[in-house]
């Protein structure tokens, strides 16, 4: 039940990320001119997901518990809950290619947009100490106690507060996604606009698999003049489709 500071730095390793992993972002073009707008990244609170599991606990948490702490600590969670907000922002692992139901599920077909960059690029780009970023566990079941649970922890107000929002059951595992997180203790609200530097953030836009060359073309318009780099790219998907 304790864990030890040697099992608290092996546990945030399972769930961070190297630097140079790449990740992509799927987004229809209102949220990509927003961001392009005002230089903010959206993070939504996670209860507001479809994910009916989103902040749950899975059993497997409580797999060397006795009856009596897993209720104390189950108590205590449903008074912490209405306070108890987690913010963040979804990316998908890239591995080398685009995702074609990931174009489908996240963007308008005919005027979708794509940001890939690294892991890296987006801690510094956000330069902000409250959030980390993890990637996202599948699991078999939230019911079982025989799956190994343990939660990564962040610091607030000096106390190591463990970040549940780091489980998915296995149908969502194709998502392969890497969150950036923070929590907070106050009202419930459905997002935070965090501030991000884009010319650090974005290394590549990607557009539709579905979009003409028109919409290609504006795309490479609307980022001149909003003074991105330079080196910035902007390319149309490599997913052959008919249109």
């Amino acid at each position: 039940m304790v864990e030890d500071t040697k099992d608290m730095i092996q546990i945030e390793k399972e769930f961070s990320v190297g630097d140079d992993e790449e990740i992509i972002r799927y987004m229809s073009l209102s949220k990509f001119m927003s961001l392009l707008t005002f230089k903010q990244l959206f993070f939504t609170n996670v209860k507001i997901f479809e994910d009916a599991r989103e902040g749950e606990i899975p059993a497997g948490f409580f797999k060397d518990w006795n009856e009596g702490f897993e209720e104390g600590y189950k108590n205590i969670q449903s008074r912490i809950n209405p306070a108890r907000n987690v913010y963040a922002n979804c990316w998908n692992k890239f591995n080398g290619q685009e995702s074609y139901a990931l174009w489908k599920i996240y963007t308008d077909e005919d005027s979708g947009v794509a940001i890939k960059t690294t892991v890296g690029k987006l801690k510094k780009a956000l330069n902000n100490k409250k959030i980390k970023v993890y990637e996202m566990k599948y699991i078999d079941s939230f019911e079982s106690k025989n799956i190994s649970v343990k939660f990564p922890k962040f610091e607030l107000h000096e106390v190591l507060k463990p970040i549940r929002e780091v489980y998915k059951i296995k149908p969502y595992s194709y998502e392969e996604e890497v969150r950036a997180l923070f929590l907070e203790i106050s009202d419930e609200e459905p997002g935070k606009m965090v501030e991000v530097d884009l010319n650090e953030l974005i290394e590549t836009i990607y557009v539709s698999p579905f979009a003409g060359k028109w919409f290609l073309n504006l795309i490479r318009e609307i980022i001149k003049k909003y003074g991105l780099n330079k080196e910035v790219a902007v390319e149309h998907s490599k997913i052959p489709v008919r249109k």
